[in-house]
């Protein structure tokens, strides 16, 4: 693996290393990415799952509240009309029963079975209940209840001992729009168990609930009548149909859920068990679903039945199943929420099928393809992006290496005319110049060895220092050369002589000194040209030797260099690495505290706008009640003025009864008058309270308050004329009219008066046509308008009786005390009042003060955070920028790192080189320093040679012994040179060149060549 890794150049190595880092960066962050996105798809699948769980939840809860207030206002209205029923029954004289008889044809409600029955009878007051089945013929009681309260009532005679109740009188129609006449109600059920509606009311008790009556459900209310010993006679009955409310009925027909998904309601329990009382749009209501099956052959509509009856109220279950419909190529999977209200016994079942909530997990898992291809492309980008970065970054390191590397070659080969081009501040440009420092000696030494080539021995020194062996090397090689020409121009001067001395004495011996000289010469030149080539040599590889020494210094500093900067790299990384590490909890931290104040700040600014809401509506409510306060009083002159009337009518009243006689005919219109102004005041004294605040309670409030009061109805309108208070249940909401034509007309004119009366006689009211008296004064805190009133019988009592004024006069007293008494009871509640408010006021001082500072705080520490978020959120910015900082700072290091350590390997490769080149430059030079020796001892033989021809010319006259010993130096100096003469004809090359003129050389001109010095 790693001969493989050392294969491939420098450039290819920060290539695979730049991109392999970048790749595996990308696709951790890739991986990294595409994990968190899959874990915040799963977490909203998991929302959206629960919020369409909630939702289904909220529509069935919803159903089920809008049914179960539905049952409570028809109960109310139900209870009501019994009211009203009992109460006209009443004023029509009660159920009574003639001596005679009326035969009845009998239809039992249930079975249908009929049987002819005589019984006493019924009257109400004085008309008699006929059979009588036809709904155009009016029928007392029943028909009037119906008129002004809707629904139907009934009056049942008992039949006999068992308890059957006969209907002698009734609005309940037939299938065939009948009145129901004949028809009853056993006492006992077709299953022989007791009627839960008669066993009730033959114990004297009344009964309201759902019942079957006649052909429908209806929502009823029973009352038992009873004769003067206490027996059941009978029993009234008012109903409303469960099934009539349409509002209802629309309200769950539109309700939609998802796509196409609806409400429906089944039977659970008895004869509606799996019947469709509900269906979608209507379409299939009645029809019985109790053996439908689903997809998978489960009887889907009995588990959904049998699951909702064992439902408490409030509580919900689920049903899933497949479902296919006519035409659909495959069953969908369908979820029913469902609830059970018991009072009506029907399944609440909320359906819709599953792939149509489907559709924003749709849109999530799109959403993650398209994150996911994000991550993936922006990864390749990265990955590119760091290719090409590496690319250039190995280019740039890559280009002088190879520069460098093919100068070396070419300087290997003796090719010193190459140059490094490359220039820089960093390692790679000092080593550059360091090369092209080391090439320019080069060049010197090779200019100073082509002066010694070409003669010229007067070149300067070449060393640079005491460590430049080769230039001490070269330099010492130039002195010696220069004393070996010195001698041997000496000696060939000397040998010159000799010769000229010996040619004299004896031509033989000035032949053999001749021969002798030419020899020297060829042997001088010679030994000067091996000179000058060991010379040449021993310059060459001393200054092949030096290079390569101080190559191999630099590569040993390049190499400690680069392992002290690798160090230092790898200091700088993990430094880097916990800079990052501390940027990033610095940035948690930083994010973290301003998640902390911005939820601070918000809180505090929530706050401070509550306090400043509470202090405005403490301030608001002391003014309220200074405001009651200062009413109050006015109520209290109120209560003196009701006093007064009491008075007044006391006066009148014993007025009336002395002067019976002359006042007769006007006593009637006084006690119109007092009645009157006894209303206008109790009207105005509500007026009064209503600007003191608005009342905490609901219909009982009224109620007490008519009580108290006297009277019998409370009416509070708005602006409109819209009732918004009423003692009276299912009056708010009624609208005084605008048609002059109807009775509550005469009071609209209040709406736009400040202090406007209208007092109205006895006539019947525009809402049921029943005969009421009405005072009504304006409202004083708004516009609108206080009613008050009385049932006509009631207002009766207090007008004056043509029968005689002793009665008159009995009723006015009454009327008096009762006045006094109201009037002593609210002055005590006057009082209670103001202390009240005298307590109140100061507790809501004390309260606005204590909201106004603790605002101030609040303002304070609102301002506090906001200036804390600031600072947090610029350290944050900061933190951020400096984690991006670390994050690419640590990614260079790590380059450099790598880079470190591949020049590292590099620097030990050239070390290891040039330590080689340097002792291999050591064994060459050790052979030419031999060669030098060699040329040492020939040059002393020609000394030797020189001195003997110096001897043999101062021996002249002793030619014969002379020539003898010149004779046996020569045969010597020819056995010398004959040993090298193999050597030049080796080196021929290196001989000197023949002379131009192309005669031999003389031994006089070889020697006076050399320049002189």
């Amino acid at each position: 693996m790693w001969t493989w890794w050392q294969s491939f150049s420098i450039r290819v190595k920060l290539i695979l290393f730049g991109a392999g880092a970048v790749a595996a960066t990308s696709l951790l962050l890739v991986l990294a990415g595409l994990w968190y996105v899959g874990q915040l798809t799963e977490a909203a699948r998991q929302e959206v799952d629960g919020l369409i769980a909630a939702d289904l939840d909220h529509i069935t809860l919803g159903v089920y509240d809008l049914i179960e207030a539905q049952d409570e206002a028809l109960r109310q209205q139900v209870a009501a009309s019994l009211r009203v029923a009992a109460s006209i029954l009443e004023r029509e004289g009660g159920l009574r029963f003639a001596a005679t008889t009326t035969e009845w044809q009998a239809v039992n409600q249930f079975s249908q079975q009929s049987e002819t029955v005589a019984l006493p009878r019924a009257l109400v007051g004085g008309r008699v209940l006929e059979p009588n089945d036809d709904p155009n013929v009016v029928m007392p009681v029943v028909d009037e209840v119906t008129r002004l309260m809707g629904g139907t009532a009934t009056l049942f005679q008992r039949m006999n001992e068992r308890g059957d109740m006969l209907r002698v009188a009734t609005t309940v129609l037939t299938d065939q729009g009948r009145r129901a006449i004949g028809t009853y109600i056993p006492a006992l059920e077709p299953d022989g168990t007791a009627n839960p509606v008669l066993a009730r009311v033959l114990k004297g008790e009344a009964y309201s609930g759902v019942a079957f009556v006649v052909n429908a459900w209806y929502l009823t209310a029973y009352q038992p009548l009873q004769d003067a010993s206490g027996a059941v006679v009978g029993m009234l009955y008012v109903g409303l149909p469960r099934d009539g409310v349409t509002s209802l009925r629309r309200a769950l027909l539109d309700t939609r859920v998802g796509q196409t998904g609806y409400v429906y309601l089944l039977g659970g329990q008895g004869d509606d068990r799996g019947h469709y009382l509900l269906s979608r749009r209507g379409e299939r209501d009645g029809e019985d679903i109790w053996e439908t099956r689903d997809a998978d052959g489960r009887f889907i509509i009995q588990e959904i039945v049998n699951r909702a009856v064992a439902l408490g109220p409030g509580e919900l279950a689920t049903v899933r199943y497949r479902w296919q419909n006519a035409g659909e190529a495959a069953p969908r999977w369908k979820v029913a929420r469902l609830a059970y209200y018991a009072p009506y016994d029907w399944v609440i079942g909320v359906g819709a099928y599953e792939d149509e909530f489907s559709a924003l997990q749709a849109r999530l898992s799109e959403r993650q393809r398209a994150m996911t291809f994000t991550y993936v492309g922006l990864g390749l980008m990265a990955l590119l992006l760091g290719v090409l970065l590496s690319t250039v970054l190995a280019r740039s390191l890559a280009r002088p290496l190879t520069e460098m590397a093919a100068a070396a070659d070419a300087l290997s080969a003796g090719d010193i005319r190459r140059d490094v081009q490359h220039r820089g501040s960093d390692e790679v440009g000092q080593l550059a110049a360091s090369f092209r420092r080391m090439t320019a000696y080069f060049h010197e030494m090779s200019a100073a060895v082509d002066q010694i080539a070409a003669g010229r021995l007067t070149t300067r020194r070449l060393a640079r220092s005491e460590r430049d062996e080769l230039g001490q090397a070269f330099d010492r090689m130039t002195a010696n050369l220069r004393g070996l020409i010195q001698q041997t121009e000496a000696g060939a001067r000397t040998v010159t002589a000799a010769s000229a001395q010996l040619a004299s004495a004896a031509g033989q011996a000035g032949q053999a000194t001749g021969q002798i000289a030419a020899a020297m010469q060829q042997i001088a030149q010679g030994i000067a040209q091996q000179t000058q080539a060991a010379t040449r040599t021993s310059q060459a590889v001393a200054q092949m030797r030096q290079a390569a020494g101080e190559v191999a210094a630099g590569s040993e500093e390049q190499a400690q260099a680069v392992e002290k900067a690798g160090v230092i790299g790898a200091q700088i990384q993990s430094a880097l690495a916990q800079v990052a590490g501390n940027a990033d909890a610095v940035a948690r931290e930083v994010n973290e505290a301003a998640r902390a104040a911005q939820a601070g700040a918000a809180t505090v600014a929530e706050t401070l706008q509550g306090m400043t809401a509470i202090r405005s509506q403490v301030e608001a409510s002391a003014e309220r009640v200074r405001e009651m306060g200062r009413h109050s009083a006015q109520v209290g002159a109120i209560v003196e003025t009701i006093t007064d009337i009491a008075s007044q009518t006391n006066l009148l009243a014993l007025n009336a009864a002395i002067e019976a006689a002359r006042v007769e005919a006007q006593s009637g219109q006084q006690v119109e008058n007092l009645l009157n102004m006894y209303m206008t005041a109790a009207a105005r004294l509500i007026a009064q309270m209503l600007t003191a605040g608005k009342p905490d309670g609901g219909a009982e409030y009224w109620d007490r308050l008519a009580q108290r009061s006297g009277l019998e109805v409370i009416n509070v309108t708005d602006a409109d004329g819209v009732v918004v208070y009423s003692n009276e249940a299912g009056k708010v909401g009624f609208r005084f009219s605008d048609d002059p034509k109807q009775q509550s007309s005469a009071f609209r004119r209040l709406l736009q008066e400040t202090d406007g009366v209208v007092c109205q006689g006895i006539q019947p009211r525009s809402l049921d046509k029943a005969l009421f008296k009405f005072v009504g004064v304006s409202r004083q805190d708004q516009r609108g308008l206080v009613q008050v009133g009385l049932r006509a019988d009631t207002a009766r009592v207090h007008r004056f009786n043509v029968a005689g004024f002793a009665v008159v006069a009995d009723e006015v007293r009454k009327l008096a005390e009762r006045a006094g008494a109201a009037a002593r009871e609210i002055a005590g509640l006057i009082r209670g009042i103001q202390k009240s408010v005298a307590e109140a006021v100061h507790a809501m001082d004390q309260g606005a003060d204590m909201v106004a500072g603790r605002a101030q705080q609040a303002q304070a520490a609102g301002d506090a955070l906001e200036r804390i978020l600031r600072a947090v959120e610029a350290v944050r910015v900061q933190a951020e920028a400096a984690h991006q900082s670390t994050q690419a700072m640590s990614a260079m290091a790590h380059e450099l790192t790598w880079a470190m350590e591949a020049v590292s390997a590099v620097t030990d490769a050239n070390r290891m080189a040039t330590s080689a080149m340097a002792a291999n430059a050591g064994e060459v030079t050790g052979s030419i320093e031999s060669i030098a020796a060699v040329s040492e001892e020939n040059s002393a033989a020609v000394e030797e040679v020189s001195a003997a021809a110096e001897e043999m010319s101062a021996q002249v006259e002793a030619v014969n012994a002379s020539a003898q010993s010149l004779a046996e130096m020569a045969r010597a100096l020819q056995d010398v040179v004959a040993q090298f003469q193999l050597e030049r004809e080796a080196a021929a090359p290196a001989s000197p060149p023949p002379p131009a003129n192309g005669q031999p050389p003389t031994p006089e001109r070889d020697i006076l060549r050399a320049p002189q010095t």
